[in-house]
């Protein structure tokens, strides 16, 4: 007897749920980001254990737009790299326009 399974597309995808670390220089205090299989997700920092951002996220056409907890707008990113290991986002412009600004981060757990 021969078996034959498949995967379909989607689950061959990689997944942003887990815990990245930046691992390239970054404007501001987070050093982490943790994305959550509930839409939610959780900015902290190892160098300053006061800070922390929450608010929720969704991944649409390979945008990754993340809504904080106190704002109304969502603040959206390209993804232009996704590994099991790897996240490369290029953050976007309010008119949709790319901005140079690019962020690499390194996944340090699936949660």
């Amino acid at each position: 007897m021969v078996t034959i399974t498949s995967c379909s597309k989607d689950e061959d995808k990689a997944s942003i749920v887990g815990t990245w670390k930046y691992s390239s220089e970054v404007p501001f205090i987070a050093t982490h980001v943790t994305y959550n299989e509930n839409g939610k997700f959780e900015l902290f920092s190892t160098d300053d254990d006061d800070y922390s951002e929450y608010g929720e996220y969704k991944v649409e056409n390979e945008i990754l737009m993340e809504k904080y907890s106190d704002e109304d707008e969502w603040y959206k990113s390209k993804i232009i790299g996704l590994t099991e290991t790897t996240l490369t986002l290029q953050e976007m412009e309010d008119d949709g326009s790319l901005s140079n600004d690019i962020y690499t981060l390194t996944r340090i757990s699936n949660n």
